[in-house]
């Protein structure tokens, strides 16, 4: 795919704990989604490939049909352990985050993604829920 976008990080001050924000369009020239429910699976399918990785842990991954202003979306939420992140010295770091992907009316090729997410100790506390 080709992606354009934008994402706005927070500085916490606990080095293991970040917060994110990302707003991206993204062009799938191939893409052939006729209707809400392909449009569903494919997004839960593209939200569980992206934690395949040996480093993720999926503890919760939920995603949900919805429509806006007659365009199809899907709502998902999420939250994984994080079992090699970068600074956090072998310590397992939780991932939440929640969003929409949103099929372009017009033109099903592209797709609209906002997301929030963030990154804390397993154990510890989420700065915002």
């Amino acid at each position: 795919s080709d992606t354009k976008g934008v994402i706005l990080g927070r500085y916490t001050e606990k080095v293991n704990h970040t917060i994110m924000a990302s707003a991206r369009i993204e062009e799938y020239k191939d893409l052939t989604i006729k209707s809400g429910a392909e449009f569903l699976q494919y997004t839960k399918e593209k939200i569980e490939e992206s934690y395949k990785d040996a480093r993720f842990k999926p503890v919760d991954i939920k995603v949900s049909a919805e429509r806006y202003r007659g365009g199809d979306c899907v709502r998902y939420d999420f939250t994984v352990e994080d079992h090699g992140a970068p600074h956090a010295q072998g310590s397992v770091l939780i991932l939440t985050g929640y969003g929409f992907f949103f099929l372009h009316p017009d033109d099903a090729k592209y797709i609209i993604n906002i997301n929030y997410s963030q990154r804390f100790p397993k154990g510890g506390c989420q700065v915002f829920s």
